[in-house]
């Protein structure tokens, strides 16, 4: 045992103490912070904590609510706020314990850097379809045009990916 003031040089300390361990075997694991979005119908309108005690105590074991938005916007993380369809709900924990959750709640949101190139090109073949529509006022044509078109289509497909986020990814970047 070392007493105040004694003088003893580290590897003298180091053999009264004990041998080092090293690594420990199924001691190491890393977090994962996920955004799923909340579709499972039985959690829309309740509360966070209606819906934290709605899971088993083993499925939510080790998952922790770290942020909720709506429509982009953050929601406090409270225990009476209201969650509805199409909330994004981040979880942290290990892999395996957030994948399980997930598979209870919704569906993960893949974080990705590609264009969704099909929903987009639906868009715009839509758009271009919208504008070559022509209602006639008495003896004027009137016309939206391909612009027009792209247009309303551009809001009608932005408003639709708004409600389900997992279609239609586009990069801010890109964005």
């Amino acid at each position: 045992m070392l007493l105040v003031g004694q003088r003893t040089d580290i590897l003298t300390t180091g053999q009264q103490i004990g041998q080092e361990i090293g690594d420990v075997p199924n001691m190491d694991f890393s977090l994962v912070r996920r955004n799923i979005i909340l579709s499972q119908k039985n959690f829309s309108g309740k509360t966070v904590d209606q819906c934290v005690q709605s899971l088993s105590a083993t499925a939510r074991h080790g998952v922790y609510l770290v942020a909720l938005s709506r429509g982009g916007a953050a929601l406090p993380v409270a225990g009476t706020t209201h969650v509805q369809n199409g909330d994004v709900v981040t979880l942290l924990g290990t892999s395996a314990d957030v994948q399980r959750v997930a598979a209870q709640i919704g569906t993960i949101l893949e974080p990705s850097i590609k264009t969704d190139l099909v929903f987009h090109s639906l868009g715009i073949a839509l758009g271009l379809l919208i504008g070559l529509g022509v209602v006639h006022i008495g003896s004027v044509p009137l016309t939206l045009g391909s612009g027009g078109g792209a247009l309303l289509s551009g809001l009608l497909l932005g408003w639709y990916q708004s409600r389900h986020p997992a279609v239609g990814n586009m990069p801010s970047a890109a964005s």
